[in-house]
């Protein structure tokens, strides 16, 4: 199950076509956020953005963020500048 990191969920949320394509990476896959990432988001979103935040993150699996998050996931979906260096992601 890939894991959106909050760079990949801002983008979607704004509907961006950096987000159109995380959203078409993704297609029909269940994915999940951790909670490092709802708390991300949420200190950087103005109050009248705040309910189609929680509509998004009321869909799907909210997860600590531990070493089996690490281990266990498909993938980190990340679009931050400082996560190009892994390849992995």
């Amino acid at each position: 199950m890939p894991v959106l990191d909050s760079s990949a969920v801002i983008e979607i949320l704004y509907g961006t076509p950096r987000g159109r394509a995380v959203l078409d990476l993704i297609g029909e896959k269940a994915v999940a956020e951790t909670a490092f990432t709802v708390y991300e988001v949420f200190e950087g979103l103005r109050e009248r953005e705040r309910e189609k935040a929680n509509e998004f993150f009321g869909s799907m699996e909210v997860l600590s963020f531990d070493a089996e998050v690490v281990l266990e996931r498909e993938k980190i979906v990340a679009l931050d500048k400082d996560f190009t260096r892994v390849k992995e992601l």
